[in-house]
């Protein structure tokens, strides 16, 4: 609601914005997939292995996560994390970033671009978990998909996290790790609890605010303002 009241702000009347949340039900419908071979190796070769959807921006991170990583490892050497989500314009900085690591450390991580729909659920259906940096991001859809789908998930905290994720303080490498071995050691029962109840069909939503009430007239819908969050 912040964003709508900021958005009100500009002088646009309260009936003109809607918050509709940016998930919907069908994000959750999709195909398994047979996964690359590099990234079946990986899972093979790896356990736990962590789900980190990013990209090479500073909101995401990256250096608190890494040194999260080291400290987990050092406890569970076999872990492996997967990074993925890079836009092809930030697939040479991720490289760079990593290309220096320690041969040993650079093994336990597999860095991928963007991923299809289909290939990104299946991938985080077979992971441990999934860790999410940014706090900027408030829900996150990709936080509500992996409860869905009863991956348990361990987040920077925003004050909008739903209930059953494990929150960390955003950019505390020792919070992550402890939150990351808190989640390792009691597995069984925090992925018990993993679970969205309700996934609204918000696409649905959306298409009916925008066409209605009948009696708006089209130009009104034209200067209309929707925030999708």
């Amino acid at each position: 609601m912040a964003v709508k009241h900021a958005i009100e702000q500009y002088g646009i009347e309260a009936g003109r914005v809607a918050v509709i949340p940016g998930f919907s039900k069908q994000n959750l419908e999709f195909q398994r997939v047979p996964l690359a071979a590099e990234i079946e190796a990986f899972l093979e070769s790896h356990h736990p292995v962590f789900f980190c959807y990013v990209s090479f921006r500073p909101e995401y991170r990256l250096p608190a996560l890494r040194e999260a990583m080291l400290q987990f490892r050092q406890r569970h050497p076999e872990a492996g994390f997967i990074w993925l989500g890079f836009p092809s314009k930030e697939l040479p900085a991720a490289n760079e970033f990593v290309a220096d690591w320690p041969a040993q450390e650079r093994q336990s991580l597999l860095l991928l671009g963007n991923l299809a729909h289909d290939e990104f659920l299946t991938l985080l259906t077979r992971c441990f978990a999934y860790i999410r940096t940014p706090a900027c991001d408030g829900v996150a859809a990709s936080v509500l998909e992996s409860s869905a789908l009863g991956i348990p998930v361990i987040a920077s905290e925003n004050g909008h996290r739903p209930a059953n994720v494990t929150t960390y303080r955003e950019g505390d490498a020792a919070d992550l790790c402890a939150k990351l071995i808190s989640v390792t050691e009691g597995y069984d029962q925090v992925k018990k609890q993993t679970q969205l109840e309700v996934a609204e069909d918000n696409i649905a939503r959306t298409v009916d605010w925008l066409l209605g009430p009948p009696a708006r007239k089209a130009e009104e819908l034209r200067r209309d303002w929707i925030h999708v969050a």
